[in-house]
């Protein structure tokens, strides 16, 4: 009996472990602290409708991770990486589809006349491990750099 309470109490801390390492998109947090241990800047706030936002920042990126599919403001599911761009100018919608045809992570898009705007959806951010949460930043941030230079 001794065996199995050890052995319990052992798969409970691995489990509690495994748990602290995951991202949820219901716990803000998590999210918050994934992108810190990647050396990123962060800042949780909320958004107009009263979700969680966070404000996130890595070497000259700047973005923001929205949050969706949240009840009253809370128990979110979903994320969006969005980085908004000051171009000054509308670039050309051949430009844009020309972007969204050839590459994988972003979506681009005329926001206003002077703001082109990237953004990629997450689904089902529940329990998603580190690594795949990592791969998903660095994915994004890799399509920033060329988004940028795309513009220009």
């Amino acid at each position: 009996m001794n065996k199995t309470l050890t052995l319990t109490a052992a798969l409970m801390m691995i489990g509690a472990g495994a748990s602290a390492q995951s991202v949820n998109a219901s716990n803000p947090g998590t999210v918050a602290a994934a992108l810190q241990g990647l050396g990123h800047t962060t800042e949780i706030t909320v958004d107009s409708y009263g979700d969680p936002m966070i404000y996130g920042s890595s070497d000259a990126n700047n973005y923001q991770i929205l949050f969706y599919g949240c009840t009253d403001n809370v128990n979110c599911m979903d994320l969006q990486f969005r980085a908004d761009y000051d171009t000054g100018y509308a670039p050309s919608n051949s430009k844009l589809a020309d972007y969204n045809r050839d590459r994988m992570v972003g979506k681009a898009y005329i926001n206003t006349a002077d703001t082109t705007t990237l953004e990629h959806s997450v689904i089902g951010v529940d329990g998603m491990s580190r690594g795949n949460f990592n791969r998903t930043t660095e994915k994004f941030l890799d399509a920033m750099d060329y988004f940028r230079g795309h513009l220009e």
